[in-house]
């Protein structure tokens, strides 16, 4: 599902996707995991087809979208503030989430 259209640079677009307990649709800062894509956007890495295959997707009007893996929210003033990390956050065995990194601090 994809919310908070957010213009980063010209032709180039940002979106939040729900991951881990963030929902783009949380009021009043969207979250979720950023991904950002366009025409001008890479289309992978160099020399590691399996690290492209895992993070970039093309959309139907052939639009590369890069999967950051970084859960971003909506600043009040427009900007996207990155407040964690994917990979970070784990299911616990009752459909909670929690974020490592937050959990040791």
């Amino acid at each position: 599902m994809r919310s908070t259209l957010l213009s980063v640079f010209l032709e180039i677009q940002a979106y939040f996707i729900g991951k881990g307990g963030y929902r783009n649709s949380d009021s009043p800062k969207p979250c979720g995991e950023v991904i950002i894509g366009g025409y001008s956007i890479t289309n992978g890495y160099f020399n590691n087809e399996a690290k492209t295959d895992e993070v970039y997707k093309v959309d139907v009007r052939g639009v590369c979208w890069f999967y950051t893996g970084d859960i971003g929210q909506l600043r009040p003033d427009g900007c996207i503030e990155i407040i964690d990390r994917e990979k970070y956050i784990v299911n616990l065995q009752h459909g909670e989430y929690i974020s490592l990194g937050k959990a040791c601090l």
